[in-house]
């Protein structure tokens, strides 16, 4: 297993979305002898490019627990209509071969240990991913916050409907450790439409898109004055940026195109950073503390 070639695994379990058909789970099973020897110590986050050997391209996935063990690695796929090597792997059963490519580093935390008091993460779609790898990391190792005990992590999450939420395999642990690390993770959901929601709506999901006030509000909580209100009325009428009342506050954006580019400006031609615009461009964030995965 190697960053700069394909590496052949085997789908050991294939687990449709219950609430989702267009996504699944599966797992794959790497032979311990093509493992590099640090895979139990890769730093969140990072991702693997699977083939699709019909057409010869490859597309990132970031494994959801990391690599055990035993060599197995979690991934969610989600079906989409102009997604080649989503539709690809959907069709590919328990028992047949993948290549895959990797790890490869996404962005490094262990590097941003200590530099942060505060990390937001805005996610759409499948790009709750690294998010969900990040969380594991940090609430489930073998000393729990174990590199950011003086960290707070604050998720924002957009979906289109209610059942295009990320299935309970994602959503189950990520309410389990806001819930149990209260002082240390706050997660908020969004949906577009309340369409397919009923009248269950267990995740309290708020029905609209992810909004400036949403961004402002994770971002000023962990200002001087822990009143969230309080802050922002100190700010507005002084027509102060947000970034300005805020120390060590590290924001990453994942998701698709439109709302990567609606909430930190689109990435450049070249596939770099380009410049922070969007609501964190108006609330005063800029390259230094914005990063789009």
């Amino acid at each position: 297993m190697h960053p700069s070639h394909f590496t052949p695994t085997i789908i050991s379990s294939s687990t449709p979305s219950p609430s989702d058909p267009t996504s699944k789970f599966i797992e794959l099973k790497i032979p311990l002898s093509l493992l590099p020897p640090d895979y139990q110590d890769l730093s969140a986050v990072w991702s693997l490019c699977i083939k699709d050997d019909d057409i010869q391209t490859e597309r990132p996935y970031t494994p959801l627990d990391g690599i055990d063990k035993n060599g197995k690695v979690r991934l969610w796929i989600r079906r989409y209509p102009d997604g080649e090597v989503g539709r690809w792997i959907h069709n590919k059963t328990v028992g047949k071969k993948l290549e895959i490519r990797g790890p490869l580093q996404t962005i490094d935390m262990k590097a941003e240990n200590g530099k942060w008091d505060h990390i937001i993460m805005i996610s759409g779609g499948t790009g709750i991913t690294p998010f969900y790898q990040l969380m594991h990391q940090v609430f489930s190792g073998n000393k729990p916050g174990s590199g950011f005990e003086n960290t707070r992590f604050t998720l924002l999450h957009s979906s289109r409907t209610y059942s295009q939420l990320p299935p309970r395999p994602i959503l189950g642990p990520l309410s389990y450790w806001a819930d149990r690390y209260k002082d240390r993770f706050a997660m908020k959901l969004f949906v577009d439409s309340a369409e397919d929601m009923g009248s269950s709506n267990v995740h309290r999901v708020t029905v609209r898109r992810i909004a400036r006030g949403d961004v402002e509000a994770a971002a000023l909580i962990m200002g001087e004055n822990k009143s969230e209100k309080g802050i922002i009325e100190r700010i507005r009428p002084a027509q102060k940026d947000v970034v300005g009342q805020l120390d060590r506050t590290l924001v990453l954006v994942c998701g698709p195109d439109p709302m990567v580019a609606a909430i930190a400006g689109p990435r450049a031609r070249d596939l770099s950073q380009g410049p922070v615009r969007g609501i964190l461009g108006d609330l005063g964030f800029d390259n230094s503390s914005v990063k789009k995965l």
